[in-house]
């Protein structure tokens, strides 16, 4: 419910100094009425309590005077929270699984035009005009599809409205390439369906995209082209990270599949692989190397993450310049945040290079943070037992 009370809380505080979207009570009936009688379609806004890019476009681009004004003149616009009846209804009836999400539906409950994510004021307003224009919005698209049309480019303007609807493209990708011959992958349609729905490195796609990816650059572009490839390959380094694959397997895989690329930030991505595949196999030696990498190389700056990172230098890293680079990193992440678990960290590795009177004074600090935030000081006296010991 917190978006539909910051809608509402946004149209009574901030009604006087900024114009939000005209939105109506979210009553599904009560809305499809006032469309009816307005000949408007509705502009359905789904949110999560959870969602923090719907909140960024209540507290933004639904408060653009160009915005407020194109969507309040044309559409009846309601918005619903997506976990709670009617919202969660009417999110499984139009197969919305990302928020937010806009649906462009008309009086009788068809889906005229779909978006999703986080927008700036301009790309709303053009997702908008989309909807309304009869020959370029989703249904239209659907419509001639269900008819028969399968030209490579219709096809791949089809599948660019699903992408940014956030809407399943399988079925068209199944289609677009099932007789299409090969030679003709290079094809700007073909591009079309590669660097918007290609994300699987081991597909033929992808694999001919590498295999021949100096044509590619020649027709569209080498930066494009090694974005593209860095995007398929990082995201999956990340499912093999959050363990969506066979770990070990996965990642000897992508190692392998990157010895013969050359594309830009390849590095900074088999950094990030080696520093993955350390860790599994406890190779801690390549793990401290890749991790100075790495941080090196994307100027980590989450606190959580430098924790993680030099907590597990703590425990396994044995070279004092690596330890010297991790205390550098909490450090900084100290002067931007503290918790007890991040004062605990930089405290245990100011002991494990020697500096122990130091590390006794950060483990204080880090037990009575512990201590006002009610956590269990266990791990922290334990900690303050060891340094004081000298062991």
């Amino acid at each position: 419910m917190r978006h539909q009370l910051t809608l509402v809380c946004l149209l009574a505080c901030l009604g006087a100094t900024a114009q939000m979207i005209d939105f109506q009570d979210p009553d599904w009936q009560s809305a499809m009425d006032k469309a009816k009688a307005d000949d408007k379609l509705l502009m359905v806004y789904l949110n999560t309590e959870w969602c923090e890019p719907c909140l960024e476009m209540e507290e933004g681009t639904f408060l653009d005077p160009k915005d407020s004004a194109f969507y309040s003149e044309n559409f009846v616009n309601v918005p619903f929270d997506a976990e709670a009846f009617p919202g969660a209804e009417i999110a499984d009836r139009y197969d919305v699984f990302v928020y937010p999400a806009y649906l462009f539906i008309n009086s009788y409950g068809e889906l005229i035009h779909k978006g999703c994510g986080w927008m700036r004021p301009e790309e709303f307003i053009s997702l908008g005009e989309t909807a309304l224009d009869e020959e370029k919005n989703l249904m239209s698209y659907q419509k001639r599809f269900t008819d028969g049309l399968r030209a490579p480019q219709f096809l791949a303007e089809l599948s660019s409205l699903m992408d940014y609807s956030c809407s399943d493209v399988s079925r068209i990708m199944k289609t677009f390439y099932k007789d299409l011959p090969q030679e003709e992958w290079l094809e700007e349609p073909s591009w079309t369906m590669i660097n918007f729905n290609i994300d699987d490195p081991f597909s033929p796609q992808f694999q001919y995209l590498i295999t021949y990816d100096d044509l590619f650059a020649i027709r569209y572009g080498r930066d494009t082209i090694d974005a593209k490839i860095y995007e398929v390959l990082l995201g999956q380094f990340i499912d093999i990270y959050e363990g969506a694959d066979l770990t070990l397997f996965a990642n000897q895989a992508l190692q392998k599949m990157l010895e013969d690329l050359d594309f830009a930030k390849k590095e900074e991505l088999v950094h990030m692989i080696e520093m993955q595949y350390a860790e599994i196999t406890e190779d801690w030696e390549l793990y401290g190397e890749s991790v100075v990498n790495v941080v090196d190389e994307q100027n980590v700056t989450d606190p959580d993450r430098l924790n993680e990172f030099a907590w597990k230098f703590y425990l396994y890293i044995p070279k004092k310049e690596q330890l010297d680079a991790a205390i550098t990193w909490m450090e900084k992440s100290l002067r931007e945040e503290k918790t007890a678990t991040s004062l605990d960290t930089y405290a245990s590795l100011l002991f494990k290079t020697g500096r122990s009177k130091e590390a006794i004074k950060w483990e204080k600090k880090a037990i009575q943070m512990a201590d006002d935030n009610l956590e269990d000081l266990t791990h922290y006296q334990l900690q303050m037992e060891k340094f004081k010991m000298g062991r």
